[in-house]
This record gives structure tokens, sequence and C-alpha cells, in this order.
């Protein structure tokens, strides 16, 4: 089964990135980048706290050990 997490914003996820065994939620309601641990999918799990990303954010990529945010 698979489970849920929430991100805390009210219009959903904005842009989500998977490396491994990490899920990267960009939420445009927020302006906050949240990183997820997903290896087990019935249980995913909020790992810290939350990043601002300045106002508008649209797309995060995960490049390495780099998260990059493009706001509009």
């Amino acid at each position: 089964s698979l489970g849920s997490v929430g991100t805390g914003g009210t219009d959903g996820p904005t842009s989500v990135a998977v490396q491994g065994r990490y899920a990267y939620v960009l939420d445009n309601t927020t302006a906050k980048l949240q990183s997820f641990d997903v290896s087990n999918p019935a249980a995913p799990a909020i790992l810290g706290g939350s990043i601002g990303t300045g106002a508008s954010p649209n797309k995060v990529v995960i490049s390495g050990k780099f998260a990059y945010v493009v706001n509009s």
C-alpha cells in the first residue's frame, strides 16, 4: 500500500523531484522546499524542517548534493 504525508500548503505541491530514497517537494503556497524519506512507500517521512525559497517557486531540480529552485 502507499502512504501519504501532508506538505502544509493549500494548493498542493508545485514540483516534486526524486533522487534515490528522497523526494523533494516544492510548495508554491508556503514558498518552501521540504524533503521526505520515501524509502518505505507505505510510510513516507518528512526530514527536518523546510527551506524558504522566495516568492513564487515553480520548479525544483536535484543535481548531486544540491537542489535548484526556479522562481517566476
